[in-house]
This record gives structure tokens, sequence and C-alpha cells, in this order.
């Protein structure tokens, strides 16, 4: 017996301790007894088992890749033929870091082609009809964006032995700029010899000028290729407000619970009692209502940023939440992308 009393009198002194200086409320979930309205009973989440007369949803990609190492794993860009161009991160393992998957969309929201680009050593620049091909020992390019041809196409270079004057090459730059349709710079170091590269398109051919030069130099956004790309969707956006083309309808609360925000950058958390339930949202594609439903969801409204609506996703009980953004890119066509989270994308069409 007095063994007995050994072990349970500690143990009872921890239990009135932890209750003396942990929450009361954290020790039971507060459970909403009400029912579900009916108008929203027969409404699904949004992936690709929802079953509609009017739309059709299938996965289209799911990436490997962390949020950490690629915040913005999956983009869609507008391309030639009336295109969208949807490109995905495509590592896998420390092989294919730097691979990327591209589907070509027609106006259908059909895919037409695919293209994995591998990375070795080149950099694949889409520029309308053409993906550039750049490296320090070379370049050249294909037309897979505009009839799925990747055939390498050699650039010609002018001043590869890099005989010309500084004044020849500023002279051939400016008369090369004007009436050209693109233009940009790439800007290499090899060898410890620092390398410009000038490209152009002009009469339905490309030209590279090679240009040494004294010391490294930043190529500006606006004579970069990339400003020929216009990025129109990314998956990952990592705020927690309703998107512009989204409506909350309602929201059911199911159980209040305990989760916490981690805030990261070196700053510590802080912990949260709210309830987490049902989101009910509805949007619009080519003219027709989509409602849906989201789960493990809690909503918060602070002084802090005007009371607007953030949404969070509370996957379990003492968890750290998620920034949630059911966020779409509507195409002018009628069909749509759906990402809810970083590392996946959905297609959806009407039947």
């Amino acid at each position: 017996m007095k063994k007995m009393l050994f072990w349970i009198i500690p143990l009872i002194v921890v239990v009135i301790l932890i209750i003396i200086f942990k929450p009361f409320k954290e020790f039971f979930i507060e459970r909403n007894r009400e029912p579900l309205p009916k108008e929203y009973t027969g409404i699904q989440p949004l992936d690709e088992h929802y079953n509609s007369p009017d739309f059709k949803v299938s996965l289209l990609y799911t990436v490997q890749v962390s949020s950490a190492a690629s915040p913005n794993p999956i983009r869609i860009f507008p391309s030639v033929n009336n295109q969208l161009i949807v490109y995905c991160d495509a590592q896998k393992d420390e092989d294919t870091k730097a691979d990327y998957q591209y589907y070509k969309f027609n106006n259908k929201g059909v895919i037409t082609d695919s293209l994995y680009i591998k990375y070795d050593g080149y950099w694949a620049e889409f520029i309308d009809d053409f993906i550039m091909y750049t490296h320090e020992k070379g370049e050249y390019y294909t037309t897979w964006p505009l009839n799925g041809d990747t055939t390498k196409k050699v650039i010609p270079v002018v001043n590869a032995d890099f005989h010309l004057s500084e004044k020849e090459m500023d002279g051939l730059i400016s008369t090369s700029i004007s009436g050209s349709k693109y233009y940009f710079y790439k800007f290499y170091v090899e060898e410890g010899t620092y390398i410009r590269k000038f490209f152009w398109y002009k009469d339905q051919k490309w030209t590279v000028l090679y240009q040494k030069v004294s010391a490294y130099d930043d190529i500006p956004d606006e004579l970069s290729a990339g400003r020929y790309r216009k990025t129109v969707f990314s998956s990952g956006e990592s705020d927690p407000y309703l998107p512009d083309n989204v409506e909350m309808r309602y929201f059911y609360p199911e159980e209040k619970m305990d989760y916490a925000h981690i805030i990261g950058g070196g700053q510590g958390g802080f912990k949260v009692y709210n309830w987490r339930g049902k989101g009910f949202f509805r949007t619009h594609i080519g003219g027709k209502e989509l409602d849906f439903r989201v789960d493990n969801l809690a909503t918060e409204k602070e002084r802090f940023d005007n009371y607007k609506l953030r949404l969070y996703a509370v996957r379990e009980r003492n968890s750290s939440a998620e920034n949630f953004r059911p966020a779409f890119y509507h195409s002018v066509y009628g069909y749509s992308f759906y990402s809810p989270v970083g590392d996946k994308i959905y297609l959806i069409t009407k039947k």
C-alpha cells in the first residue's frame, strides 16, 4: 500500500499543477450541435471525384517539391495559337531538381502536347513561337510552342572571336534593335572572362552577338528574355485571403479547438482557440456556378487588416494552421484551373 501511495501522490500533484497552469478549455473540444442547413448538405469537395452534371474535374499534376524549395511550383502562361501552357517543377531527386514539365492546352481545354525539359546546363526561355536554350558554351532554339517541333536550330554568332571594337558592337546593337520583334541579353562568366550576349530576332531570323566586357553586369528585367513570358497564375500563393473570383457562401462550425500560427523567420508563433468546420464556396466557370466544400477549415478576422476574412486549414487539434487559398485561373475560353495547395493543380471543363 505504501508503495502505491509513493507513486499515486506525485501523480496527483502533477495533474493538479497541469490543471492550474494549463487553460481548462484545452482539455476538451466544444462541438456544434446545430445541423448543417439542408441547402449545403449536397455540396462536395472539389477534387477529381467531384460529380456534377455541368463540370468535369481532373487532377492534372502533383509535384513533389517542397513549398520551401519552390513556393510556386506550378505556373501558367499564355502562348501562341490561343494556347495556355502549364508548367510544373518536376523535381523528384537531386538529378531532377531543375527539370520542368510543360503542357499545351488548346481553347477547348484539351492537352494537345507535352514536353519534359531536363536541365543539362541550358536554360529554356519561352518567347512566343520559340524556346530559346542559352548557355555560356552556346545556344539554340526550337519551335515547340508553335508546332511541336523539338529539332535544335543553331543560332548564328557574330563576333565569336571578339574582333569587333566597342563602337562597332554598339552600332550593330542599335541597328539590330531597330525593327526587331524580340531582343534580349544574357550574361556569363567563363573562366574569369565576362561575356555578354545580345540576341535579336529580325527578318525571321535569330542572331546572337558575343561581347567581351570588363566587369559583371546584371541584366535588368526590361532587357531580359523573361519579359516576353507573362505568368497569369502561380500555385502556392501564400496569403490566406479569398481570391476575387471566389465567394464564401457559408461557414459551418463543427468543433472548437486550439491550433497554432507559426510565424517563421526566427519569430515565435501563437495559439488560437477557434472553430474549425466546413466552408462552402462558389465560383463561376463559363457562365455557370460551381459550388464546392472545404473541410477542416478555420476562419479568422482581426482588426490589424480591417477584419478581412482569412482562411486556414487545420488538420488536427494542437497542430499548426496552414494558409488556405482556393485559387482559380478562369481562361477566356470557358475552362479553368484550380490549385487549393501548392503541389496540386486541377483542370475543370464544362461537360
